[in-house]
C-alpha cells in the first residue's frame, strides 16, 4: 500500500433476518413507510439497518414487525401521504425478500 493509492473493496456480510430492501423513495421522514392495505395507505414504522447500492440505484435496508412478504409498498413520494389515503397500486416493480 502506498499513501494516496486507491483500492476497490467489496465486503460480504452475513444476511440479516427480518430486514427488507426498499427503494430510498419509499422512506417518509426518518422512520416511516406506507403499505397499501385494501386500497388505503397504512403507515409503518421502520428502523434503518443499512444501505445497499446496486449500480446507480440506492436501497434502504429496514426492519419492522409490521412488514410481511407480499406487502405492497408506496414507493412514489406523495406530498400529502397519510394513513387512510385512498390509492391505486399500478404495478409491482420491486419484491420484498
Amino acid at each position: 500500500f502506498r499513501p494516496g493509492q486507491h483500492f476497490r473493496l467489496q465486503l460480504s456480510l452475513p444476511p440479516l433476518q427480518g430486514v427488507w430492501r426498499v427503494p430510498v423513495s419509499a422512506l417518509y421522514g426518518n422512520d416511516r413507510l406506507y403499505k397499501v392495505v385494501d386500497s388505503r395507505l397504512q403507515a409503518v414504522s421502520v428502523r434503518i439497518r443499512g444501505y445497499q447500492y446496486d449500480g446507480a440505484r440506492q436501497y434502504l435496508l429496514v426492519a419492522s414487525e409490521q412488514l410481511a412478504p407480499g406487502d405492497t409498498l408506496l414507493t412514489t413520494q406523495l406530498p400529502a401521504a397519510v394513513s387512510g389515503l385512498r390509492v391505486e397500486a399500478l404495478a409491482a416493480t420491486e419484491t420484498a425478500p
